[in-house]
């Protein structure tokens, strides 16, 4: 199984549902060749004083045939595509709001799409607006590349970086009305110009009565009952996507994250998997069933997710699956460079691996 699935150019079926990040249209692939893993490389960079390391670190990764697609954090202080990690030429950006929405949670815990204050929501719907300013930017300046490499006689996508997707979520903690507030903003979200980018739902843990929670935001049925709201409106490239190592958390086990795969896959609006790990026990990186993005097994010992569960979601999620994604952090600060390489690639090798193996059919 390839990370993200073959797709041939071409003009997309209406009536069908486009897939939210490979879509024929965003952009325009000339051959029906994978694009690769979406990696989530920010979560074991090197810090933002580190220089050069920095900098190798995100050239390396990106020169990495496997990863086609880099997730990027949005935080209030990215205000422009200038902004974006150094990626090799055609790298797309899918542009994930969840480290913003944590630092506009630290100063208003009302804060979110799903909040029942106005002051919140409209707070997250403005920052939401920046994003979709920001896609605009990165995207018009993709086409204009695209045309020029094209007029110098390149192929199309010679030197195209494009925004495919973003990630939004259903912050804060619930509250009375909060899953129609949310599938309201959705909707108003969904309806906006996203230039070509399609607007995704990345599940967190949701809040569960008596359990502490990382991000203790919306349960899936209600995002997906969301999500349903706003195909129905029209807007076919919206979907869920399954963070292994946050539904996990949520539910105190391994099978949480294949159950959360199954239930959207069948309701047809799954969009994609990240596999990030989870660990019951405590590790070096922090304690049990912390959001640490801890690595699969055997990188990260003490890991839930190993190759087996990962086979186990892909396999459920089928293959319409728009993408398959990694994240993973590295728990100790003073990392050194090569360390910090070393659990990316090791942790795509386990990624490969496994989905190799659900192409092959074991």
């Amino acid at each position: 199984m390839s990370a993200m699935l073959p797709v041939t150019a071409g003009e997309p079926d209406p009536n069908k549902v486009t897939n939210p990040v490979t879509s024929p249209s965003v952009p325009d692939p000339s051959s029906p060749t994978p694009i690769g893993f979406v990696l989530g490389a920010y979560a074991a960079a090197p810090g933002a004083d580190a220089g050069t390391d920095r900098t190798t670190y995100y050239r390396t990764l990106a020169d990495d045939p496997r990863v086609g697609l880099l997730e990027v954090p949005w935080t209030p202080d990215l205000h422009s595509a200038s902004g974006f990690p150094e990626r090799r030429a055609g790298t797309g950006i899918v542009l994930t709001a969840i480290p913003g929405t944590m630092m506009r949670r630290k100063q208003d815990p009302t804060y979110g799409l799903a909040s029942t204050e106005a002051g919140g929501r409209d707070q997250a719907l403005a920052d939401l607006a920046r994003m979709r300013d920001l896609v605009a930017e990165a995207n018009r300046g993709a086409e204009a590349n695209r045309g020029a490499e094209a007029n110098r006689g390149a192929g199309a996508n010679s030197g195209a970086t494009i925004v495919r997707a973003i990630e939004v979520h259903s912050s804060p903690r619930p509250s009375p009305g909060a899953a129609d507030a949310f599938a309201d903003a959705l909707s108003e979200v969904c309806g906006w110009d996203w230039s070509g980018a399609s607007v995704l739902v990345e599940h967190c843990d949701a809040l569960v009565p008596g359990q502490s929670a990382e991000k203790g935001f919306l349960t899936v049925e209600d995002e997906l009952a969301a999500l349903d709201r706003v195909r129905a409106e029209g807007h076919l490239g919206a979907g869920l996507v399954v963070n292994w190592g946050r539904s996990a958390i949520e539910g105190r086990s391994a099978d949480t994250a294949a159950e959360h795969v199954a239930l959207a896959a069948q309701r047809g609006l799954l969009a994609g998997v990240v596999f990030s790990g989870a660990a019951a026990v405590d590790t070096v990186a922090g304690p049990a069933w912390a959001d640490l993005h801890l690595a699969p097994a055997p990188v990260a010992a003490d890991s839930l997710m190993d190759s087996h569960q990962i086979g186990r979601c892909l396999r459920l999620a089928g293959p319409d699956l728009g993408f398959v994604g990694l994240k993973v952090g590295y728990g100790l600060a003073t990392a050194s460079l090569a360390e910090r390489l070393a659990l990316v690639t090791g942790s795509l090798d386990v990624l490969e691996q496994a989905a190799s193996g659900v192409t092959a059919g074991a």
